[in-house]
């Protein structure tokens, strides 16, 4: 097995992996695995993460809001011309 955020690489039984299991892992693409000590450091990653992606989401609503504002904005000052 390869940590997927390390790239450090563990025999399957010695980190206790059942065959079944290493089958599963091995064949689908969507299943990631870590180490021991990154499963730890990803488990303080993801929530990070999800915040980071909640506010980028705020912000381009954000933005995409000024921006038809302004040009709402623009098109009043056009007609008073």
């Amino acid at each position: 097995m390869t940590c997927e955020l390390c790239d450090a690489w563990f025999d399957a039984k010695c980190v206790n992996i059942k065959d079944e299991a290493y089958k599963v892992l091995y064949e689908l693409d969507t299943c990631h695995w870590y180490c021991s000590q990154c499963n730890v450091k990803i488990g303080k990653l993801i929530p990070n993460m999800v915040k980071l992606y909640d506010k980028t989401t705020e912000v381009d609503n954000r933005v995409t809001k000024v921006e038809n504002e302004m040009k709402v904005y623009n098109g009043n000052a056009l007609n008073r011309i």
